[in-house]
């Protein structure tokens, strides 16, 4: 159905409103500023109640019926970040100056340009969410930023963007509330040229004379603009780096000689600059030499095989056991803002790196850096697998969970077989990770293995393993899902968690599950359980039946209202409304 276009919305804010021409449709920008409006006030409660108070779960509620409601609508949700505005297609969605209170400026400061919510968030995943933008910044745990702890939650249905040179003393200075604003530093600087001019032109009248001076002036004075390019240039060449200046000479030597003998010491002296500039943490300046070399050895510039071999010889060093284990100390004490420096680094290096790298995991106590390895061993490892597999017996658990993350992220399905044995694993966050993984494969063994979870002894992996194969209907699950109900000690498992395998078992099993939802709603369950537990299930049923949404599932919704339990009953009225209202 064609819906007519809304005029378009601008800022409050003229400074920030940005393509503000761009038309969108009315429900939806409403649908939008819904959700917002719900995620800050949901946001605010859950710093005030416990999870187990009924307002906290009340809100979280309405916020994941905001989100499904949006999300099978338009598929996605993106926001796009300013210092204090969000928006939408080019449409300011959200806008608060208070930074105390700004969701706009809390996800800004910590380097998100970005966020986009997909069809299929669950309420885990906005639980989670939630925490990370209610955390406190604490400065004496760079770990806990935004960011980290975004990466950290391995979100299914929630992608960020971050700033490529976000720089932290951009943000120190923004939480010191800075108070010389960036106008008045830039009046002061036009204040003292002008100073500056008038004592030339006063110099200029007492030497000269006025008629004289006035000629010269016109001939030497320059224009602010002028000043101030002469000043930077100035500054620049003060501040000239002597290690840009070397390199940048070395190189320009190595580029043009031809002589073998010449070139083979150059690159011997290029190889120990190399060195010490990975020992001191310069990894921007230890790139610019790596990526010479490869510039050197491309096929254009034809170089003698005893020179290009010595390049790879160099290449091969930089990644080597000895050079990659010196790193330890560094990066353990290294300022991470530059991690897309040591990235590019990483790449930059031959295979035989890969072996340090995964010894070099084990060894960082910095989680960012870990993060930063286990990116680049995404890379080294996608021909060659078997190193990292063996690392799943390490008796250093944030190992193991990384060696996961790294071999889910290649992505081979061999690797299922060697993931079995990790099911038992005595850490949580290791089982988790490797439910993640599982859930990202497409391989029935990786859907048989997230079936082992199912018992899991923590209720939050079992749920996740539920929700993974619901949301690959996975149809080997549907029989055990089945037993669970009818096993006695499936009541005393949590209500939420009930929910979801119910949830689980209307969207794998459809239709088919009709008949025994009905037979649930109407005697809630086998003969031992008593009459609470059996209104219990019941509500579960009816769960399942909304979820299920057929005509059939409908007829039997609308048989619950007629039911003697006034529970049943209101929970079936208020199933067929949602139905209704969805689709309306």
């Amino acid at each position: 159905m064609d819906v007519p276009f809304a005029e378009p919305v601008k800022s409050s804010n003229p400074d920030t409103n940005v393509d503000s021409d761009v038309e969108i449709d009315k429900e939806e920008l409403k649908s939008v500023k819904d959700v917002l409006l719900q995620l800050t006030k949901t946001a605010k409660t859950l710093k005030i109640y416990l999870p187990n108070n009924p307002i906290y779960q009340k809100v979280l509620e309405e916020l994941q019926s905001r989100f499904d409601v949006h999300l099978q609508e338009y598929e996605t949700l993106q926001l796009k970040i300013k210092q204090y505005a969000l928006y939408y297609k080019g449409q300011v969605v959200y806008e608060n100056t208070n930074r105390l209170e700004s969701l706009a400026f809390k996800l800004h400061v910590d380097g998100i340009r970005e966020l986009t919510f997909r069809e299929g968030i669950d309420r885990d995943e906005i639980t989670s969410l939630l925490e990370i933008i209610g955390s406190e910044y604490d400065p004496s745990n760079p770990d806990d930023d935004m960011v980290t702890l975004l990466w950290q939650r391995h979100f299914a249905h929630v992608q960020y963007l971050v700033a490529s040179d976000f720089i932290q003393e951009t943000v120190t200075s923004v939480k010191l509330q800075n108070k010389v604003s960036f106008g008045e530093a830039v009046q002061k600087e036009k204040t003292q040229i002008k100073q500056m001019a008038g004592a030339a032109q006063t110099t200029l009248q007492e030497f000269l004379g006025p008629k004289m001076a006035e000629q010269v002036s016109q001939i030497f004075v320059l224009s602010e603009e002028e000043i101030a390019a002469l000043k930077h240039q100035m500054t620049m060449e003060e501040n000239a780096n002597p290690i840009s200046t070397l390199v940048g000479i070395l190189s320009a030597i190595l580029r043009i000689e031809k002589d073998d003998t010449a070139f083979l010491e150059m690159v011997d002296i290029f190889d120990n600059v190399l060195e010490t500039l990975m020992l001191r943490g310069d990894f921007w300046h230890s790139k610019k030499i790596l990526e010479l070399f490869r510039e050197l050895m491309g096929p254009e510039r034809n170089l003698p095989e005893v020179q290009r071999m010595r390049l790879m010889q160099a290449i091969d060093k930089a990644g080597d056991p000895q050079r990659i284990r010196a790193l330890e100390q560094v990066l353990n004490q290294w300022e991470v803002k530059e991690a897309d420096q040591l990235f590019d680094f990483w790449m930059l290096l031959n295979k035989n790196a890969l072996i340090p790298l995964i010894e070099l995991l084990g060894r960082l106590t910095q989680m960012k850096m870990r993060r930063v390895i286990c990116e680049a061993l995404v890379h080294f490892g996608k021909d060659n697998i078997e190193p990292l597999a063996q690392k799943l017996d390490d008796p250093r658990w944030f190992v193991v969970r990384n060696v996961v993350y790294v071999l889910g992220k290649i992505g081979q399905e061999k690797v299922i077989e060697k993931f079995r044995k990790l099911v038992d694993h005595k850490e949580v966050k290791v089982r988790k990770e490797l439910i993640h993984t599982l859930d990202g494969m497409k391989d029935d063994r990786a859907k048989d293995l997230l079936m082992d979870f199912l018992n899991d002894p923590e209720s939050a992996l079992r749920i996740l393993a539920v929700r993974s194969l619901a949301n690959q209907s996975y149809q080997g699950a549907l029989e055990p899902l089945n037993e669970m109900v009818e096993d006695r000690e499936f009541i005393s498992r949590d209500l939420y968690e009930k929910k979801e395998i119910f949830e689980a078992l209307g969207k794998i099993g459809g239709t088919a599950m009709v008949p025994k939802m009905r037979k649930l709603i109407r005697q809630g369950g086998s003969a031992w359980f008593k009459k609470s537990a059996k209104e219990e299930l019941g509500l579960c049923a009816v769960t399942a039946l909304k979820r299920i949404g057929t005509e059939d599932a409908i007829a039997a919704l609308r048989e619950g209202q007629t039911f003697s339990s006034k529970i049943i009953r209101e929970a079936c009225a208020k199933a067929l409304n949602e139905i209704g209202k969805f689709y309306g």
